[in-house]
This record gives structure tokens, sequence and C-alpha cells, in this order.
């Protein structure tokens, strides 16, 4: 027991002694309101209500013969360590019987040199209160009165003292939920050295110690705690931890930060909506908190001899009406695919057969520039020739295939032959009649 309960103690114990009395003293119940808030989280407030009455028949105590004289000893230990008090208080109990105190879940707020431990399943902790009798001499704070008057078997009188009384609550204390801000993102070049950062904060802050809040005025910093930084490389909204790229502490202004390298063996260009993630894993008065942000990684310089150049289909008919997409990829040195982030080139496609529908267009989305060639009636083979800020990058092949008859001709010809054969048969028929066959 701290040295604050055994001076608590002491005073009780003399005062209650010049006053004891000869008569019996009335029993008396002492009772613990649940906390509004049930569950609190470390850096928290509640407000603990007692009332105190009569065993008897559970009216409030004596009004003015009890008020401010009467005293409640209220603390609050872990639920496993029972003779152990981190805070002690008294305070008193008004003309109803009831008492009230105010008690902050933050390490040292009372001048304490031991903890608050939380937990995620919520901590057990336990809220005792003790009236340590009025009028009677008390036993040791929080135990039975040894004296006569409120001893088994007693009689109570109704004019006389109050005995002593205790009443215990348990409650569950639960982490703080720390708040984790990594920006509004992140975004580089393959190659680059890119800085990553998270600050970490108690976004409720600590309850003030007067007042009634149940958290504080203004956000809390955390200094000196852990952060793990991930580079979701897949994309997948979930880094494991062969994606991490490293931890650092948060300093004074509650930030921690690293230099992540944007390593083409490792690093991908694109954009990631969940590239970055930063994760601090918590304490014994902070929860896990997560966070995570954009992630833009722009491709290296243009390579043109990486370029691609596709035909789709690479064979249509020679109508003078089918269709065959030209697309031209273009990469970095890395062999990713120029994006959005990329800057424009100017891509020039030819062709020796067919017709070009229109300019080339670039899709910055998707990273490629296209345009669509139309086909002639007359077959033969189109060389697409592809050029880069003026560099010829590269040729494809598109074969426009020619009908192997021309069935409007054929089918002239069918019905010439048909007719033909009518004017033999007309003629053969005449013939006959004239030798006088029928």
């Amino acid at each position: 027991m701290n040295r604050s309960v055994t001076l608590l103690a002491g005073v009780a114990l003399a005062a209650c002694a010049a006053a004891t009395s000869a008569r019996a003293a009335q029993f008396t119940t002492l009772v613990i309101d649940a906390p509004a808030l049930s569950a609190p989280r470390y850096s928290q407030a509640i407000e603990v209500v007692l009332h105190l009455a009569l065993a008897t028949d559970g009216a409030a105590v004596p009004g003015a013969a009890c008020a401010g004289t009467c005293r409640v000893q209220v603390s609050v230990g872990p639920e496993d360590d029972p003779g152990t008090f981190f805070f002690v208080f008294d305070p008193p109990v008004d003309s109803l019987g009831t008492a009230s105190q105010r008690l902050t879940f933050v390490d040292g707020r009372y001048g304490s040199e031991s903890a608050f431990v939380a937990t995620d399943e919520g901590a057990p902790w336990v809220i005792r209160a003790c009236f340590l009798g009025n009028g009677v001499a008390p036993g040791a704070p929080c135990e039975p009165s040894p004296a006569a008057a409120c001893a088994d078997g007693a009689t109570e009188d109704a004019n006389g003292d109050l005995c002593p009384s205790s009443a215990t609550r348990a409650i569950a204390l639960f982490p703080e939920i720390p708040s984790l801000s990594l920006g509004l993102g992140f975004e580089g070049g393959l190659g680059d050295e890119l800085v990553v950062s998270a600050e970490v904060s108690d976004a409720t802050g600590d309850a003030a110690e007067g007042g009634t809040d149940v958290d504080g005025p203004q956000p809390t910093l955390l200094v000196g705690v852990p952060v793990q930084f991930f580079y979701d490389a897949d994309n997948d909204g979930r880094p494991s931890l062969n994606e991490s790229i490293g931890s650092a502490t948060t300093n004074a202004a509650g930030v921690a930060s690293l230099t992540f390298v944007l390593d083409p063996l490792y690093v991908l260009a694109g954009s990631y909506d969940n590239g970055i993630h930063a994760e601090f894993s918590g304490d014994d008065r902070y929860g896990v908190g997560r966070s995570a942000a954009r992630l833009v990684v722009r491709p290296g310089d243009l390579d043109l001899s990486r370029t691609i150049i596709e035909v789709e289909p690479d064979e249509i008919p020679a109508d003078n009406r089918s269709i065959s997409l030209i697309r031209v990829r273009l990469v970095d040195e890395f062999n990713n695919q120029l994006d959005e982030t990329s800057e424009e080139h100017d891509v020039q496609v030819g062709v020796d057969l067919g017709r070009l529908l229109d300019e080339v267009e670039r899709d910055p989305t998707l990273g490629f520039y296209s345009v669509e060639l139309q086909s002639t009636r007359a077959p033969g083979t189109a060389t697409v020739t592809v050029t880069v800020d003026g560099t010829e990058v590269g040729t494809a092949s598109v074969v426009m295939v020619g009908e192997s008859c021309h069935c409007s001709h054929a089918a002239g010809a069918e019905r010439a032959n048909v007719a033909a054969l009518g004017a033999a048969l007309a003629l053969l028929g005449i013939a006959l009649r004239a030798r006088g066959r029928p």
C-alpha cells in the first residue's frame, strides 16, 4: 500500500476513534454504478458514481448528519492483484448518500509509477470502494470494522453511527486506437529514391484531469514508436512480410520516415491504388494502427529498340472494307510500358497498300498508339512502317487476301449456260417435229 493510503487510513482511524459511540451502529451498503463508458480505452476518463445506503431498508444515509464528513475511498487495480491500488481518492458523500470520482486511465496522471495495461480482449481491472464508517473505529481501509458497534450480532441503533462497507466493480480496459497518416500519396520514377513517411497520433488525445470530457481536447503525437512500411507489389491491398521495405521510429513530431529505392529489379512501373502501407503493431496501451496510400511509379526513359508493333488481325479480305488495327507500344529501358505519367511522343505510321482511316491516336491508360488500316480490292501484302520522334523503329505486315472467284460473274455464266441449254432443246424439238415425230 502506498504512503497516501497509509496516511489516509491513519487520519480516518484517529478521527473515528475519537468519535466512537457506545451505541450499536447502523450497518451500511455501498454500491458502485456501472460507468456510462462501459468499455473504456486507454487515455479515456470515466466517472465513478457510488451510493451509500442503510443496510436495513436501503434508504440513503442520514442527510446532513453524514454529508461532508462521510467519505468513500476509491481505488483501481488489476483484477489478479487485489492488494495493489494504483490511485486512491476519498470523495465526500453528499446529503443523498452519493459520492463520485473521475478516473483517467493514463499512465502517471496521478503520480503513479505503475502503468495501465490494455488488451484487444479488454484487460480486466477492478474499481474498489470502501466507506470508512462514521462515528465508529474502522479497521484497515476496505475491511470490516472490529469495533463492537459493528460486530456480527450487534443490534442496530437507528440513532447510532454508521458501520464501514465496501463494493467492487470490474471493467475491461481496451487499447486506444492510433491514427496513421500517409498523406495524399507518393510518386517517383524507376530508379529514384522515394522518401515515405507516416505520422502516428492518438486522434482523441488524453482526457484532461479536470472537467467531464471522456477524451482529450486535441490529438496526441506518438513519439518513439516503431512503424513498418510495405510496398504492395501485387497491388492486392494485403501487404505481406516479404513486401516489407523497412521500419522506422517516430520522431518528436510523431513522424517515421525511410528511403525507398524504386529498384526496377523489384518495382514495376504503374499506378497502385494502395501501393504503400504503414503499420504500427501496438503496445500495452495502443492497438494496431494501419494506413495505405497511392503509389505512382513512372516508367524510365524511352528505349526505341524495344518498341512493339502489333497488327490485329494480320490477314484480312481484299474487299475494300475490312479493317486491321495497328498498335504501337512504347517501353522503357526496363521493358515497362510507357503510360499516362510519361511524356507524349510523335508516332507516325505509314503503309504501301490500303488506306489509314485516321491520324494516330494515343491511349495513355492502356499505353499504346493506334490507327486503323482499311483494305483495298487489290490483293497483296501491306508493309506497315513506324517512326517514333522521327526515327524508324520497325515494320509489320498485313496480308490482303483476294477472292478465289468473282461470284457475280459465275452466276451470270451459269444463267447464260441455262439459257443456251434451253435454246438448244427448243431447236431440237423443232427438228423432231419437222421429221414428223411427235
